[in-house]
């Protein structure tokens, strides 16, 4: 085990970040039918390895691997606003089209609530995240410590 503690570079941390936003989007359809708690526990699993990673297997200290976790969770947050108010304004649009003017305000209204259900998505997403890779970052430099003890 001594073989993967501090073995790759820092910036090595960046790239697990990337990694584990690429895996948390691509949990949110795997897991789609499986119902909200299973996704987000998988979602939370997913932040929490990536914190550990970042920190246990790159030479990478504490503060850098939190710094990687929030950019991380940012990105993450900012995906999820893309996709929900995209998602709802093309609904609403959809919906709406061919109604004439009423069609033309329930667009515009159809957008402002993407907007809004996008913001929301974004600050639960990346709180998620934050919590669970900050976390998960904070366990990886207290289990490198024990191992670079020995």
């Amino acid at each position: 085990m001594n073989d993967y503690v501090a073995k790759f570079p820092t910036s090595f941390a960046g790239l697990i970040g990337l990694v584990a936003v690429a895996l948390a989007i691509g949990s949110g359809y795997a897991t789609a039918g499986m119902g909200q708690t299973i996704g987000l526990a998988i979602y939370f699993a997913i932040f929490a390895a990536a914190g550990f990673a970042a920190t246990f297997a790159t030479k990478a200290g504490k503060g850098s691997a939190i710094l990687v976790m929030i950019v991380a969770a940012l990105i993450t947050g900012g995906v999820y606003y893309g996709i929900v108010s995209s998602t709802m304004a093309e609904a609403t649009e959809t919906l709406s089209a061919g109604v004439g003017a009423e069609g033309d305000q329930a667009s515009e209204a159809g957008g402002i609530m993407g907007t809004f259900f996008g913001i929301v998505v974004a600050i639960v997403a990346m709180a998620d995240a934050l919590v669970a890779g900050i976390g998960g970052a904070l366990a990886g430099a207290k289990v490198k410590a024990q191992f670079l003890a020995r």
